[in-house]
């Protein structure tokens, strides 16, 4: 019994690399091998970074080959499990097909296999995908963050007039959890100083990311970033 379970909708690009030629092979690779070395690599800025280099497969199937590939990457790292242990189980996983899937033959199971320990190799995708589960690697991942500034009035204690205003922040962060798939969320209140102290920590820590960037340039390391930076 396979280890994995082969979701229905990459089953159709499974198929799809089983069907490359040796030299098509050949070409995905070398083009796949010049996306830079960037967390969170997507199958969408990947086939726009290789579109041009392919000449032997058809767009559409770069399109549906690259969506599979990018998605197994992480899959994967996570598993933990040596290259063709896991290819392996896909295969064995595209063999153990259910009754509504279009079954695949032994010759094109070989090849399916042959194709993806090769294409499961691309050093700067797969270092991507391995520094991108290391990032997640801890209780809570932020995953996006929002300041809302707002005044409140603040009343006499005996008149019930307005007295004052107070102008207050709610630093809104976004997560999830380790082992939970559902966004959590975190409300904090802040005041002016506390926003103050907020920019001179992550001033901070940019001074102390460039630094470490800089030496790791020095020892000819790669420093794996988003392409934003």
């Amino acid at each position: 019994m396979s280890k994995l379970r082969v979701p229905s909708k990459r089953r159709e690009g499974l198929q799809c690399i089983a069907g490359l030629t040796d030299n098509a092979v050949k070409e995905l690779f070398a083009a796949m091998a010049t996306y830079p070395v960037r967390l969170y690599p997507t199958d969408s800025n990947v086939f726009q970074h290789i579109s041009g280099q392919i000449k032997n497969i058809p767009e559409a199937d770069v399109r549906l080959i690259l969506d599979t590939l990018i998605s197994m990457y992480p899959v994967m790292v996570s598993s933990n499990r040596p290259l063709n242990t896991f290819v392996a189980d896909v295969v064995t996983s595209m063999r153990d097909h259910a009754p509504d899937e279009p079954a695949i033959d032994d010759s094109q199971l070989t090849r399916l296999q042959d194709s993806l320990e090769k294409l499961l190799k691309v050093p700067s995708i797969s270092l991507a995908a391995k520094a991108t589960n290391i990032l997640f690697q801890n209780e809570r991942s932020l995953m996006s963050s929002r300041i809302l500034t707002d005044v409140r009035p603040v009343f006499d204690i005996d008149t019930n007039d307005i007295g004052g205003g107070l102008v207050i922040h709610t630093l809104k962060l976004e997560y999830f959890a380790d082992n939970d798939d559902a966004f959590k969320q975190f409300f904090v209140s802040l005041d002016s100083d506390d926003i103050d102290e907020l920019i001179r920590n992550l001033e901070r820590a940019k001074q102390k990311s460039e630094k470490l960037k800089n030496l790791l340039t020095t020892a000819s390391v790669i420093s794996i970033d988003t392409d934003e930076s």
